[in-house]
């Protein structure tokens, strides 16, 4: 959903990463694991991707939780 997001707005990793003063790398490692994002980090990005809508800001940062945790 996060990948979605970002490939849609055709925005750069490099970009977003500093947009959210973190590293490329960092960002990669959020797409790969959604659950390493923190509360100030996943508030940053959405900013940064101008996310304001808060189903759709649930639906990115929690929706793979549920899932995952729905399957476990």
């Amino acid at each position: 959903l996060l990948k979605n997001e970002i490939d849609d707005l055709n925005i750069p990793i490099t970009t977003l990463a500093s947009k959210c003063n973190v590293t490329r790398q960092t960002i990669s490692n959020w797409l790969e694991n959604p659950d390493a994002i923190s509360a100030k980090n996943a508030r940053a990005l959405a900013d940064a991707l101008r996310i304001t809508d808060r189903d759709k800001l649930m639906s990115i940062f929690l929706a793979p939780n549920v899932e995952e945790s729905s399957t476990t």
